[in-house]
C-alpha cells in the first residue's frame, strides 16, 4: 500500500517556550488550544491556532474526529463583545448541519452578565434562550506548555441543565470546558514567548509573518511542508543569528501569515513572488536563502527566477525532482511499522503525520514527531491545495541546474527516508561548483539531530561567499 507522504516535506521541533497564559490570555498569536469532545457517537480532539488579533480574533482548527473536519474562523470584535450565542467551537454546518454558534469565547456581555449572578444566552443563532446562572468559582486545571497549571473559573448552569466552566477574565473570558449531553474539555495550551512573535510584512499581495534577529548578511530561512512553519528552526538555528541577520519566514497562508480567501488558490510561484517581495520590502540588495525540504523546492525556484539577487543557496534535504515521492513510499513501506502503514482514510491529517513523522528521525522516534506536532501551527487548506497543483506534483529542476551560477550548499541526512542522498547527489552535481555534505546517522532533519556541526557548516560556508 503507497503512503500519501507529499503532506510530510517538514521537521520536528521541541516543546515551545511558556507564555504567561494568565495575564496574555488566549487571545495571543501562536496560541494553540486543544481540546478533548466526547459525544455518544465519539471521543475526539478539537485544535485551535490562534492567527491574528487585528479587530477579533482569527484561528484555524481542526478535528481529529471520523469525520474530521477543518476550516478558518475570524471572531469580529463586534462579536467578542455583543454576542449572544456561546460555547460552540465550530459552525455545525461544518458537520452536516446549518446553525452557527459563537466559538471558545463568550462575548464580554455574556461574561459581565453571568459575572453578577445570572445572564440569558443562547447555545446557537436562532436556538432558544436560555438562563446561565453562576454557581461558584474554583480553579480550572489546564496543561500550559506541559506544566500543569491552576487557572481561575466562573461555573455556571444553563436552564436545559448544561454546565459550563469559563476562564474568570473579562479581556479573555475563554470556554473552558462544558458538560451536558456533550462533553468539552480544554486540556493543553501551547503559547509563544515574545521572541517567537515577529511582525507582519506586506509582501506578494499579502501579509507574512517574520521574525528577524542577528547582524549581517541577510538569510531568508523557508520552511517545509507544505502548511507548516519556521518556528520548528528554532533554538536550532539560533547560534547562526551570531553572524547573520536570518529571517524566518512563514510562507504564504502557513505559520501565522494571512491566510487567502478560498478563491485566491496557493502556488509555488506565487511563493517565489512573496519572497522577492519581501526582500525588496526589507531593502535588501542581496540575500542568501535557505530552504528545508519543501522549503527547498521554493528556494530552488527562486533561484531559477532571481539569481541575481542571490547571494548563496543552501538546500536541506530537499529534491531534485518529483521522483522524491516514489523513493519516500518505498524507503517508508519497507521500514513502517502496521500502524504507520494502515492510514487509512478514517483517520485525520494531524494523526496520519504524526504517525510517519517518527521516521522522519533516524532512528525513528515517535515522541519527537508528537512534540513536534503539538507545538505546530498547521495549515490544512494551504498543503491540500500546493500538494495538488502540477508544479508540484511534477516538480523538475534537474534541466535548469547548468545554468544556475549561485554558491550553493546541499546538505542530507545520511539516513534520510524522504528526500533521499540520492536526491542530494542529483542536485550537487547539477548545479556547477555545488558542494555536497552527507551527515552521517541522521534523518531528516540534521539541524535539530546534529545541531552544532551544522551550524558550523553553514556558517563556514556563508562565511566564505562575497
Amino acid at each position: 500500500m503507497k503512503l500519501r507522504l507529499a503532506l510530510l516535506l517538514a521537521a520536528c521541533a521541541g516543546t515551545a517556550q511558556a507564555g504567561d497564559f494568565l495575564s496574555g490570555g488566549a487571545q495571543r498569536p501562536g496560541t494553540k488550544l486543544t481540546y478533548e469532545i466526547a459525544s455518544p457517537a465519539a471521543v475526539y480532539r478539537f485544535v485551535a491556532s490562534v492567527l491574528s488579533v487585528d479587530g477579533g480574533v482569527q484561528y484555524e482548527w481542526f478535528t481529529t474526529s471520523p469525520r474530521a473536519a477543518d476550516g478558518i474562523r475570524t471572531l469580529p470584535a463586534g462579536l467578542l463583545a455583543q454576542a449572544d450565542t456561546y460555547c460552540e467551537c465550530y459552525r455545525a454546518g461544518d458537520f452536516g448541519g446549518t446553525q452557527y454558534a459563537t466559538s471558545l469565547w463568550l462575548s464580554r456581555h455574556l461574561f459581565d452578565g453571568l459575572r453578577t449572578g445570572s445572564v440569558t444566552a443562547r447555545f446557537s443563532e436562532g436556538g432558544p434562550p436560555q438562563t446561565l446562572t453562576l454557581l461558584r468559582r474554583e480553579p480550572y486545571m489546564v496543561f500550559l506548555d506541559n506544566q500543569s497549571l491552576a487557572v481561575p473559573a466562573l461555573v455556571a448552569r444553563a436552564s436545559a441543565g448544561m454546565l459550563l466552566w469559563v476562564k474568570d477574565d473579562p479581556a479573555d473570558p475563554l470556554v473552558l470546558a462544558l458538560e451536558g449531553a456533550q462533553q468539552l474539555h480544554l486540556r493543553d495550551v501551547r503559547q509563544r514567548g515574545d521572541d517567537e512573535i515577529g511582525r507582519w510584512v506586506s509582501a506578494g499581495g499579502a501579509e507574512l509573518h517574520i521574525v528577524e534577529r542577528g547582524q549581517g548578511l541577510p538569510l531568508f530561512v523557508l520552511h517545509g511542508g507544505p502548511g507548516m512553519e519556521s518556528n520548528y528552526f528554532r533554538p536550532y538555528l539560533e547560534p547562526l543569528e551570531a553572524a547573520f541577520r536570518v529571517v524566518y519566514i512563514d510562507q504564504p497562508g502557513q505559520g501565522l501569515s494571512e491566510r487567502f480567501a478560498p478563491s485566491r488558490p496557493y502556488t509555488m510561484p506565487q511563493a517565489v513572488e512573496a519572497i522577492e517581495a519581501l526582500r525588496v520590502a526589507l531593502g535588501y540588495d542581496r540575500i542568501a536563502l535557505l530552504g528545508h525540504s519543501y522549503g527547498g523546492f521554493v528556494a530552488q525556484l527562486y533561484a531559477q527566477r532571481f539569481p541575481q539577487n542571490l547571494a548563496a543557496l543552501v538546500l536541506v534535504d530537499t529534491a531534485a525532482s518529483a521522483d522524491w515521492n516514489a523513493e519516500a513510499n518505498a524507503n517508508i513501506n519497507r521500514v513502517a511499522t502496521p500502524e504507520q502503514r494502515g492510514l487509512g482514510l478514517s483517520l485525520s491529517d494531524d494523526e496520519r503525520i504524526r504517525r510517519v513523522l517518527a521516521l522522519y528521525f533516524d532512528p525513528p522516534d515517535q515522541a519527537r514527531a508528537d512534540a513536534f506536532m503539538d507545538k505546530l501551527i498547521s495549515s490544512p487548506q494551504a498543503w491540500r491545495q500546493l500538494i495538488a497543483i502540477p508544479e508540484f506534483q511534477s516538480f523538475d529542476m534537474r534541466p535548469h541546474y547548468g545554468s544556475m551560477r549561485v554558491p550553493t550548499l546541499v546538505v542530507v541526512g545520511e539516513n534520510d527516508l524522504i528526500t533521499t542522498p540520492g536526491q542530494a547527489r542529483t542536485i550537487a552535481a547539477g548545479i556547477p561548483g555545488a558542494r555536497l555534505e552527507v551527515f552521517p546517522r541522521t534523518g531528516h532533519n540534521p539541524f535539530v539531530e546534529e545541531p552544532a556541526a551544522f551550524n558550523t557548516l553553514v556558517r563556514e560556508f556563508l562565511g566564505g561567499v562575497r
